[in-house]
Order: structure tokens, then C-alpha cells, then sequence
């Protein structure tokens, strides 16, 4: 069993059904086609940087990897990639891939929830009464398992 990951270069859509949206076409356009497309310089840069973390599927002798399919890179088509990985080891590797992609100015989607990545709500600073210490609420989705904190705020109410 694998999960999957997508990574497009581009402009991050609106929200995560135009996301979906976009997968499509590109899949449709780049990976479920007779024809062949290098990967762009910015998807095999990203590449490298995954391959940095964790070896190649094809050299990787002491099973550590998470990818499915080698060579990695042979999942990249143009400006797109969309690629799989173990499951056992998706929480760490698929974090690491959309920080990775998001630290390159790439898109990364979640195609098994439908959701770009990674998941970051921004933090909430709500006040309980007034006069009172307000504190700010913040959510992490990481590897599909929210996270929840309340911290102080130094926001006044």
C-alpha cells in the first residue's frame, strides 16, 4: 500500500478543491499520456532535495527509503510530479516532502484527502471577557493528525 503526493510548480490555487482541480489537468496532461516530458530544472532540484533526506529506491540496500517506485525522478514529467510512497513511512516523509515544496515556492496536494500541503491554519486570538488575557488558538494538521494548542497572545482585547 502506498500514499501518494503531488508537487506542481505554479501559483498556489485558492483553495483545495481548485487544487484538485488542477491535479487533474496536470495529471491528465503530464503523467496519463503516450507522451514524454523531462522534468522542469525546479522539479528535479526538488527531487534532489527528497533524495538528499532519503536514498533512492534503486540504491537504497538497508530498506530505508520511503519511496515506492525508483528512480524517483522518473515520476516527474515537466513542471509536475506525482509520486508514491510506503505507507508505514508516509507521516515523516510526506511532511518533509510539502515543507520541502513549499520552502521551493512549489504546490503540494494530498490527493487520498484532497487537501494542499502542509496543513497550517493560521493561529485565532480570541477573548474570553474583557480585561482578560486573550490567548491564541492555533491548529496543525501534520501527517493527517491534528494537533491543537491554546497559548498566550499578546494581543490586547
Amino acid at each position: 500500500m502506498s500514499y501518494d503526493l503531488a508537487v506542481w510548480e505554479g501559483s498556489k490555487p485558492a483553495d483545495d478543491v481548485i487544487a484538485g482541480e488542477v491535479l487533474t489537468q496536470l495529471y491528465d496532461r503530464y503523467i496519463d499520456t503516450e507522451e514524454e516530458f523531462p522534468p522542469s530544472p525546479r522539479i528535479a532540484e526538488y527531487v534532489a532535495g527528497l533524495l538528499a533526506r532519503w536514498v533512492d529506491l534503486t540504491e537504497d540496500e538497508e530498506d530505508t527509503s520511503p519511496w515506492s517506485t525508483g528512480p524517483l525522478i522518473g515520476e516527474a514529467a515537466g513542471p509536475f510530479i506525482y509520486f508514491p510512497m510506503r505507507y508505514s513511512m508516509a507521516e515523516e516523509a510526506s511532511a518533509y516532502a510539502a515543507d520541502l515544496a513549499a520552502s521551493m515556492g512549489l504546490v503540494c496536494f494530498d490527493p487520498q484527502l484532497r487537501l494542499l500541503r502542509p496543513w497550517l491554519l493560521p493561529p485565532v486570538s480570541v477573548c474570553s471577557a474583557p480585561g482578560r488575557q486573550p490567548v491564541t488558538r492555533s491548529l496543525v494538521l501534520a501527517g493527517g493528525t491534528a494537533r491543537y494548542g491554546i497559548l498566550p497572545s499578546s494581543i490586547p482585547c
